[in-house]
């Protein structure tokens, strides 16, 4: 039910939202390991040819 002037709890789990943003930011540097990776290996091939 509705009641006048009250507060809606928050439907978020805290803790749960935190885990998940923490595994979003190791997937992301490990994406970016891997750029980084890919980038020297590239100009390893590049400078050798």
């Amino acid at each position: 039910t509705l009641q006048d002037s009250a507060l809606e709890g928050s439907n978020v789990d805290i803790v749960n939202e935190m885990v998940a943003m923490i595994n979003v930011q190791r997937a992301y540097e490990m994406n970016a390991k891997m750029v980084s990776a890919a980038d020297d290996m590239l100009q390893f091939i590049s400078q050798t040819l």
